[in-house]
């Protein structure tokens, strides 16, 4: 069903991070949600000349395609899955880039010009009922441009959108001859000039770039943000599987935003049967709370939470939507993997887990990609060697480094007694 009003958009800035942009348009496609305005910033512009073309699919098939050889010009021995990679047998490359920097001001974003060029239909926008802004900076004068495409001269669009993007390291983009670089340098979150041109109903997507991202002053309106918290993937890393993963947590947090999906980290379709036999598995006793991560506490679907307290124990891939009964159905073949093939480790491969789990645990919150298994697996690793004293120690060291392992552990004792 179509909203009765059209909203303003906001896209704030944050390289390769965009793709999370065009996630969430999906899911504004299926909830039925139009737009009279957008306005970004850096990528967040360039994302925004593609909602006001209204062409969903040009614009995934877009974030599909590209690739850091499509953003900016390096040599091919500097790229390794999608990302900057120097190492001591390509130094002489980086040299070379540092070479070129020098001579023309900035990296060389001719490719970025191109994919513009391709992508970005300026007829098509001016005809497009769909106001359209985006934020620069020039460089000659230090001032911000914050403009709108009714006062960017016909056959400029493009190169203001190459101007917002022109990111610090870049090429600085000339228009008229002034320079202009990237918006994010002066406001990464273009709220401020949406509400101004007197736009009430926003939606912002921070999607956590560089930049300055202002506190947007929401007084007066009615906004919705929506925020990219997953911490993964950077500015310049087009690695495809890391795309995709964006792309999907737009999608998700977005329907979970407008409430249909639920949960704190997981995205979960709503079942209040399967939540209400949980919660009778769980027992009545309101000290359970203690059990979960101090965030969690306060969620009013109990048994949500400490259903995700076990997933996250089991390793069980948060970025996907599941219906409650499936993702208990994961717990439960996970579990009993787990116990199942417990003697069938290496002892050698074991004593590494051990030295890197204790690694981490030394550094608190470090290097959890040095651990080798789930943190289920860890503590029932140890359940078989220790004493119960010293596995009650052992417990609350663990917990230290996840803070989800309590409340999973009680759901695993609880859910799967007989």
């Amino acid at each position: 069903m179509k909203t009765k009003d059209k909203y303003a958009l906001v896209l704030a800035g944050g390289g390769a991070k965009g793709a999370y942009q065009i996630g969430a348009w999906k899911a504004f496609e299926e909830l039925g949600i139009e737009f009279c305005a957008v306005a970004g910033a850096s990528v967040g512009a360039l994302n925004a000349a593609l909602f006001a073309q209204n062409k969903y699919n040009q614009a995934l098939e877009l974030w599909e395609n590209i690739s850091l050889e499509k953003v900016v010009k390096l040599p091919p021995e500097l790229i390794v899955d999608g990302k900057l990679h120097v190492r001591k047998f390509n130094f002489f490359h980086l040299r070379e880039i540092n070479k070129s920097i020098l001579k023309y001001g900035g990296l060389d974003s001719t490719p970025l010009k191109n994919l513009i060029t391709t992508y970005v239909d300026e007829e098509k926008i001016r005809q497009s009922d769909i106001d359209l802004g985006l934020v620069t900076v020039n460089v000659n004068r230090l001032k911000p441009v914050e403009i709108f495409l009714d006062n960017i001269p016909s056959g400029q669009l493009k190169d203001y959108l190459l101007a917002s993007a022109s990111f610090p390291s870049f090429k600085q983009t000339e228009i008229e001859g002034r320079k202009y670089t990237d918006g994010g340098v002066y406001d990464n979150i273009p709220y401020r000039m949406i509400k101004e041109r007197g736009y009430k109903k926003i939606i912002i997507i921070d999607i956590a770039g560089s930049g300055v991202n202002r506190k947007p002053n929401i007084e007066g309106t009615q906004t919705i943000y929506i925020k990219n918290t997953s911490g993964i993937g950077s500015i310049l890393n087009f690695n495809r599987d890391i795309l995709k993963s964006l792309l999907d947590l737009g999608y998700l947090d977005t329907m979970k935003t407008f409430e249909k999906l639920i949960g704190n980290k997981y995205f979960l379709e709503s079942d209040t049967f399967i939540e209400n036999k949980v919660n009778k598995k769980l027992g009545s006793d309101i000290s359970l709370l203690k059990l979960l991560p101090k965030e969690m506490r306060q969620y009013k679907k109990r048994a949500i939470s400490f259903i995700e307290c076990t997933a996250t124990i089991l390793d069980i891939e948060y970025r996907c939507k599941y219906t409650i009964t499936e993702l208990l159905s994961l717990i439960e073949k996970k579990y009993y993997n787990i116990i199942l093939n417990a003697d069938d480790r290496n002892p050698e491969h074991k004593i590494t887990a051990f030295k890197n789990m204790k690694k981490t645990l030394k550094q608190r919150y470090g290097k959890r990609e040095l651990l080798l298994y789930p943190p289920f697996e860890y503590y029932y690793m140890l359940k078989r060697i220790l004493t119960e004293r010293k596995l009650k120690t052992a417990e609350k060291t663990l917990a230290m480094l996840f803070p989800t392992l309590p409340a999973g552990l009680y759901f695993l004792e609880k859910y799967f007694e007989k």
